[in-house]
């Protein structure tokens, strides 16, 4: 087998194994466009060491799932047809795993996005997804923002910045 044989077997075998995971990895984080008529990844932020990351069935993710089920029908009730803009904040659980999140509509007259609570749901599952096990994460479709964090880590991490500042 010569040479270029050789490289031009090791490239399809190469595109084989890495196409399929890649073409699932977009197909997986598109997002409808504001005019509803393309998909684009959403925009999103996890957090850092500092926020770190939770256990998997711990008291935080107990957490996690009631803001994920309450925050939709919290920010739907606060919009209306004719005013799609509605922002709502949440406080879940007790500390060390209290749980800050907000939700933001804008006011789009796309079609895609006439129902505020379900584009609520569906960034707050990519936050879930993306940011996975992150004790804070963010995610914006444009025409609604999630984002949520761990309170008393937050406070923590202001209180060092702010050490900094002053120093």
């Amino acid at each position: 087998m010569t040479r270029a044989a050789i490289i031009l077997l090791v490239l399809v075998l190469v595109l084989a194994l890495v196409a399929p995971p890649l073409a699932a990895a977009a197909a997986a984080t598109d997002a409808v466009d504001d005019d509803g008529g393309g998909h684009r990844p959403p925009i999103h932020l996890c957090g850092g060491v500092v926020q770190g990351r939770f256990a998997r069935n711990s008291s935080y993710e107990a957490n996690l799932r009631h803001v994920a089920a309450t925050l939709p029908a919290m920010v739907a009730n606060g919009s209306s047809p004719s005013n799609r803009s509605s922002c709502v904040s949440i406080l879940a659980g007790v500390r060390p795993d209290q749980i800050s999140a907000s939700a933001f509509c804008c006011n789009s007259s796309a079609p895609a996005y006439s129902d505020c609570g379900a584009c609520v749901a569906m960034a707050f599952r990519y936050a879930r997804w993306l940011c996975r096990y992150r004790r804070r994460a963010m995610v914006d479709l444009c025409a609604c923002r999630v984002g949520y964090h761990d309170v008393e880590r937050m406070e923590r991490e202001m209180r060092a910045v702010s050490a900094v500042r002053h120093a």
